[in-house]
């Protein structure tokens, strides 16, 4: 979204997450500009901030976490303000993406619209009571929620009138202009493909693929993503024969590897948490390529025709999807073609135009 915003003729700082000492001993790259305040500049509207590496506990509450955001409040001051003042800008709108506890930062301008965005309970953690407490704060502080599903904007009305469903969307200039790469590592597996893209960590059902996969032989499963948080696990499902890892690719390159799948998957455990997301972030970005979507039960996904993802909960189920598939894939047109159809009426473009006549009838005076 701050690259659509961007490209749209918006002038954008991004402040990365701050990384944490367990970051640290992963290697995370993170750690060097967050330790000298790296500022770089990734469009010729967009600016992305290196944030001060943070204290473990300090988003977490309580009388410890409280005391140590406070200590913590300082450095993030000084970072936000050295790079404004570098850039010499004065924002006009000011975004929170995702941590509802640090809506003391939105204290730094209290002349700019602000906007709270919240997009799942992934990124946020466990829903405790005293985080859920802290993110009805944050709504009743800001002059706008923006949350990816109706489910979180049911949720969050009760805390701020203006509250909006903006869903995850697809950049279809990104998949017109690389659907046609066909990578050559991709092109060497023999079919049928079954594809996950995406980061693999804990949320990712590992004993599920591995079954599948093995009562599959000749299905090949090619996951791309970066692995280092589940490393242990990714590396066990790599040594299937018939499992890929092919790591971490850049963006412009996932079409070809979409256009060249079969079956796209969305392997993620169940957890309640995660019942709140609706559509993932990658859903447009697989719907616009067409291809068959099946997926564990782990959200309430939010889709005007619940067949266009195929839901299935077990690992027996997702094979007899995958038997079937390969017996009856012409009965995959005309979702193919739904799928297509509705990712092009979910563009970032569209998004933003939605967010944009959101702002411009915003009451400044009543704030």
């Amino acid at each position: 979204m701050p690259m659509a915003w961007a490209e749209a003729g918006n002038h954008i700082l991004l402040l990365e997450g701050s990384p944490y000492p367990n970051h640290f001993m992963r290697g995370d790259a993170r750690w060097g500009p967050s330790l000298h305040g790296q500022l770089r500049r990734v469009h010729p509207r967009l600016h992305v901030g290196a944030m001060p590496p943070a204290f473990p506990r300090m988003l977490k509450g309580g009388l410890m976490g409280n005391a140590l955001r406070a200590l913590h409040r300082p450095l993030d001051r000084r970072r936000i303000r050295r790079y404004l003042r570098v850039l010499g800008w004065e924002p006009e709108i000011v975004v929170l993406m995702q941590e509802p506890v640090r809506y003391d930062l939105l204290e730094l301008f209290p002349d700019a619209l602000r906007v709270y965005y919240c997009n799942d309970l992934y990124g946020y953690g466990h829903g405790t009571a005293n985080e859920f407490r802290e993110e009805a704060e944050c709504c009743r502080r800001v002059d706008v929620v923006f949350t990816t599903s109706d489910i979180l904007r049911r949720r969050l009305l009760p805390h701020n009138a203006k509250t909006f469903h903006i869903p995850h969307a697809v950049d279809l200039a990104w998949w017109e202009s690389n659907r046609n790469r066909h990578p050559a590592e991709m092109e060497r597996i023999r079919r049928p493909r079954a594809l996950f893209t995406g980061a693999l960590t804990a949320r990712i059902d590992f004993a599920l693929l591995e079954e599948v996969a093995g009562a599959c032989p000749h299905w090949q499963f090619v996951l791309i993503g970066p692995y280092n948080l589940a490393e242990k696990e990714a590396r066990r499902l790599g040594a299937l024969g018939n499992c890929h890892l092919f790591g971490a690719k850049p963006h412009e390159e996932i079409p070809g590897y979409l256009a060249l799948a079969d079956v796209l998957l969305f392997p993620y455990a169940g957890k309640a948490t995660a019942q709140h997301c609706g559509l993932p972030l990658k859903f447009y970005e697989y719907a616009i390529s067409g291809q068959p979507i099946l997926s564990t039960d782990f959200a309430q996904l939010e889709l005007p025709n619940p067949d266009l993802v195929h839901v299935a909960r077990s690992p027996q189920q997702w094979v007899d999807f995958l038997t079937h598939f390969e017996r009856h894939r012409e009965q995959q047109a005309v979702l193919t073609r739904q799928r297509r159809e509705l990712a092009e009426r979910n563009t970032y473009q569209a998004r933003i135009e939605q967010q944009r006549g959101i702002l411009s009838h915003l009451d400044r005076a009543s704030r």
